[in-house]
């Protein structure tokens, strides 16, 4: 189950609390004020542990500049006399 924070919009006590998706809590626990609760929310944060992924898009690229710089060598070294 997600945890989630809330703030109560009186007293403005903050706090953590798991359920399920579909539930919503509305009443403080603190101040027990009716409808007064607020969720705050989580910023996801995301982190690859596996880099290999990265590394391939970066030696992909390498590669490709590589091709570019000899496409452009052949470029320059050819004879461009047109008749």
């Amino acid at each position: 189950m997600p945890k989630y924070t809330y703030k109560c919009k009186e007293c403005e006590h903050i706090f953590e609390i798991t359920h399920s998706m579909g539930e919503r809590l509305t009443d403080c626990i603190e101040c027990n004020t009716i409808e007064s609760l607020a969720k705050i929310p989580h910023q996801i944060a995301t982190q690859f542990k596996n880099k290999e992924i990265g590394s391939i898009v970066d030696s992909y690229i390498e590669e490709a500049k590589e091709e570019v710089r000899e496409e452009k060598k052949k470029l320059q070294e050819r004879d461009w006399n047109i008749d």
